[in-house]
C-alpha cells in the first residue's frame, strides 16, 4: 500500500469511471470558515459547502456522455491507492465536457452532500 495518495479510483452509481492518471480531485465540503475581524477579536462565519469531485475521463466507444450528464441524486465513491474510501451521496453532475479529440479527454464535475470517509 502506498504511503501517499498517487491514484484515485472512482465509481459513479456503481459504474467504474475510467480516469486519466493524475486528474482526479476530491473536495470534502462541509463547513467552510471565513475569518471576520471584530475590533481586536477574530471571529468567523460559516458557509456549508458541497462535496465535489472533478476528473478527466477517458472517452471511448462505450462511453455515454448523456448517461453521465443526466445523473441527479446518485452516489460517487472514490477510493485511493492508500486504502481510503470517500463517499458523496446525493451526487449530481455539475458539468460534463468538453470532449477533446486526440486522447479522448472528457472533463466531469460532480457535486453532492459533503464527502464522508468510510
Amino acid at each position: 500500500m502506498a504511503k501517499t495518495t498517487g491514484v484515485i479510483f472512482a465509481h459513479l452509481n456503481g459504474k467504474a469511471l475510467r480516469l486519466k492518471d493524475g486528474t482526479a480531485r476530491l473536495t470534502m465540503g462541509g463547513y467552510m470558515r471565513e475569518p471576520v475581524r471584530s475590533g481586536f477579536q477574530i471571529l468567523y462565519r460559516e458557509e456549508y459547502t458541497p462535496g465535489e469531485f472533478e476528473a478527466t475521463l477517458i472517452h471511448g466507444a462505450d462511453t455515454s456522455i448523456e448517461d453521465y450528464r443526466d445523473i441527479v441524486g446518485g452516489e460517487l465513491r472514490a477510493e485511493t491507492d492508500t486504502g481510503k474510501v470517500f463517499l458523496i451521496k446525493n451526487a449530481s453532475t455539475r458539468s460534463i465536457g468538453p470532449l477533446a479529440a486526440g486522447e479522448g479527454d472528457l472533463e466531469i464535475s460532480v457535486f453532492g452532500d459533503p464527502a464522508v470517509e468510510e
